[in-house]
């Protein structure tokens, strides 16, 4: 009974840790920057088209209860599209398995980019 036992702890030791070396493989980043990634996955998504960025500011929130915010410049219009930032976001660190949803929401600044984002979105 013993020996039945180890046998198979032993199985179930090797299933589970063979899952969970599936599970800690590095996440790729196209951008170098989760949120950014993100972001952009969301707005295409939601606009149905290619997102092209010319430029990124990341910009932090005024006090520690402000949450940062990632203001980009894309060729969908001439103003910002915002995406706010959940707390403690590690945009940037390396993710293995998967990556947490960091965007709180996207709006848009700007009249022509509130004709492109004319509404908040916000990522489940």
């Amino acid at each position: 009974m013993n020996a039945m036992m180890r046998i198979s702890a032993a199985i179930l030791f090797l299933i589970v840790g063979i899952q969970a070396q599936a599970n800690f493989d590095k996440v790729a980043t196209p951008t170098g920057n989760h949120c950014l990634d993100q972001m952009m996955d969301r707005l295409q998504n939601y606009l149905q088209y290619d997102v092209a960025i010319h430029k990124v500011s990341s910009v932090k929130g005024a006090t520690k209860a402000m949450p940062d915010e990632l203001w980009v410049k894309t060729n969908l219009c001439d103003g910002h599209i915002v995406a706010v930032l959940r707390h403690q976001a590690a945009c940037k660190d390396i993710h293995y398995g998967s990556v947490p949803n960091y965007i709180q929401k996207i709006y848009a600044r700007g009249a022509s980019c509130k004709q492109v984002v004319p509404e908040d979105i916000y990522p489940n």
